[in-house]
């Protein structure tokens, strides 16, 4: 009895498992609405920018998240494809979605570097949304990183 309830358990855990690798993509991307709104009421991001050494600040982070995510993709294309794991991860989809994880981040955190060099104000704006939509992408990537290296047996 006790091994039904244990298979059971552990179907169950791994269907939670695949809706969370599948749908986390997009919960992560949804608070970037609730920034929106603040910056709407509160205006912090006019506060950030008064202050000209600011975007190239946030410019210079940008390229060190960019450096990130390039070797998170780098540690991912390195560990072994005939690990379960992997192939767990690749058999459900989850492979393109952290690619596009890798690829939309980068894409995100070039925005503050183009605004730095146009250097005007909606670009400014522009480019902290840029900035706090590849941050999110990073938290993803940190998650699907952790997960991949935890869960791969070497």
């Amino acid at each position: 009895m006790k091994i039904i309830i244990i298979r059971i358990g552990g179907e169950l855990c791994e269907k939670i498992n695949i809706v969370v690798f599948k749908y986390i993509y997009v919960s992560v991307l949804s608070p970037i609405i609730v920034v929106i709104f603040c910056d709407m009421k509160f205006c912090f991001i006019e506060k950030f920018f008064t202050n000209n050494s600011n975007a190239s600040n946030l410019a210079g982070i940008s390229g060190t998240f960019v450096g990130f995510l390039l070797t998170a993709a780098t540690v991912y294309l390195a560990l072994p494809s005939d690990s379960k794991f992997k192939s767990w991860f690749i058999k459900y989809g989850h492979h393109k979605i952290f690619m596009k994880i890798i690829l939309f981040g980068t894409i995100f955190f070039m925005i503050p570097i183009i605004s730095w060099i146009c250097d005007t104000t909606a670009m400014n704006y522009i480019g902290m949304y840029g900035f706090i939509a590849g941050s999110l992408e990073v938290l993803a990537a940190m998650y699907y990183l952790y997960n991949l290296i935890i869960k791969n047996s070497l």
